[in-house]
């Protein structure tokens, strides 16, 4: 049996000119700190975008601003 993806909050409005979610709100921020060091750059995860949809993604680590990004898969969009 695999393992869940990890659930992210992210906001679509916290997007930069790549697309890719700022995850550096009060939700997203909770969602990290709850995983911990399980959090990997790379890693997939499911990103929970405003209560609306939810999306698969990579993780990436903006290391300059000490701050988690996260790069959505829009395939595999589901409307919540």
């Amino acid at each position: 049996m695999t393992e869940p993806l990890p659930r992210i909050y992210a906001d679509s409005n916290e997007a930069d000119a790549d697309g890719r979610f700022w995850l550096h709100i009060p939700g997203s921020r909770r969602d990290i700190e709850r995983y911990g060091d399980r959090l990997q750059p790379g890693m997939r995860v499911l990103f929970n975008v405003q209560n609306e949809f939810e999306v698969e993604g990579t993780l990436e680590l903006d290391e300059a601003h000490g701050t988690w990004l996260g790069r959505p898969n829009y395939d595999t969009l589901r409307d919540l």
